[in-house]
């Protein structure tokens, strides 16, 4: 069986300090609203090829901390290993955010 596709998840709140954040906010769509039907097209894209999509809430302190302590920019690539991350830690049982230490 595949390992669910892992889609990062943010509250209105938490999107805007995540673009805010970024260092690259022109990867993220201008506007909460555009993002939100970008996310939901992507997850029902995903499952119509029959992959398992898993949506990850985003806490931007954590990801922000998981960055800094990797010495990495709050980018897409960082973005995306921080969700996978915390979903494959959600998945073992974890209740917490991935270890902000490498």
């Amino acid at each position: 069986m595949t390992e669910p596709v892992a889609i990062a998840w943010y509250t209105r709140g938490a999107w805007l300090r995540a673009k805010r954040l970024s260092a690259d906010p022109e990867r993220l769509e201008d506007t909460y609203e555009a993002w939100l039907r970008a996310a939901a097209a992507a997850c029902a894209d995903l499952a119509g090829l029959g992959l398992e999509v898993v949506r990850v809430q985003v806490d931007v302190d954590d990801l922000a901390r998981w960055c800094r302590c990797r010495q990495l920019p709050v980018d897409e690539e960082a973005r995306a290993r921080f969700t996978a991350e915390k979903a494959r830690l959600l998945a073992g049982g974890a209740a917490s955010a991935p270890s902000p230490v490498p």
